[in-house]
């Protein structure tokens, strides 16, 4: 019994958190929120990537605990639907609740950060128990789901003190990971809605990256004619792969792109705004 309860949960971690996948994932949480100007020391900056993967591991807990009886049908293979205790995943959840609200609690920033976190929480329990099933669309039901991303930026903005460079990270992060979303999830390549929000949150990441290229005027020219051509390149990559659609229908592996596309768009913009 005791070696179930530490396998199950170390199967869990490889299959459905793997590192090589949300350790890229937090460090562009933590990039985006330190683009505000905050200069973290090393001990700062490792504190603040246990908290990115913390909150990540947390919210994928939550969703696949809730998600157990879907995942049973259509994903026997899965740990979770495979578990004859679900006992170890929740203690894990619990413990990362906790753990969540100790490392903001120590992170040098407004106290008000907390109860933002209580309320992501509390919002999210009430999603998971009844209020999804009252949103009708698929769409609009993963944009809604999307929300913790730019959330989960602010948490780690720290004593951020630019609000608006801050801002333009979290469009970014909420952009991409609703472009990820629409194309890593094959239910959704044939919805034309789809597609149409696809279109729109390109342009609007094109729109994001082009206030990002004006706010680093003033830093050095090649900062800031890089930043301008990384928004165009982003913008002509994603529109040739994935509006098109010549990619992503036969590849989810294809949507990273977005990702990596943003995490650079943001690098560059963090680094730039501190030049």
């Amino acid at each position: 019994m005791y070696e179930s309860w530490i396998n199950k949960p170390r199967q869990y971690l490889k299959t459905r958190f793997p590192a090589r996948l949300y350790l890229p994932c937090a460090a562009f949480l933590v990039i985006a929120g330190i683009a505000g100007g905050r200069t973290l020391p090393p001990a700062g900056l490792a504190l603040s990537s246990v908290l990115a993967l913390t909150l990540l591991l947390q919210f994928r807990l939550l969703d696949d605990l809730s998600d157990i009886a879907h995942d049973r049908h259509v994903y026997p293979e899965r740990v979770l639907a495979r578990a004859a205790s679900l006992i170890p995943f929740s203690v894990m959840l619990c413990v990362c609740i906790l753990a969540n609200l100790a490392l903001i609690a120590v992170q040098p920033g407004p106290r008000h950060r907390i109860i933002v976190l209580l309320f992501l929480n509390a919002a999210a329990f009430l999603w998971y128990n009844g209020l999804r099933s009252i949103l009708n669309g698929k769409i609009l039901r993963y944009h809604i789901v999307i929300l913790k991303y730019p959330l989960f930026v602010f948490l780690l903005s720290g004593d951020s003190w630019n609000r608006w460079r801050l801002f333009l990270t979290m469009a970014a992060v909420y952009l991409c990971f609703s472009m990820y979303e629409a194309l890593h999830d094959r239910d959704l390549h044939t919805m034309p809605r789809a597609a149409t929000s696809l279109t729109l949150e390109i342009s609007a990441l094109f729109v994001v990256s082009a206030f990002m290229t004006f706010e680093v005027i003033g830093s050095k020219l090649s900062v800031v004619l890089l930043q301008g051509v990384l928004g165009l390149l982003s913008l002509l990559a994603l529109s040739d792969l994935f509006l098109r659609r010549r990619v992503h229908l036969d590849s989810t592996i294809s949507g990273y792109a977005v990702l990596i596309s943003g995490f650079i768009l943001v690098l560059n913009f963090s680094v730039g705004v501190r030049l």
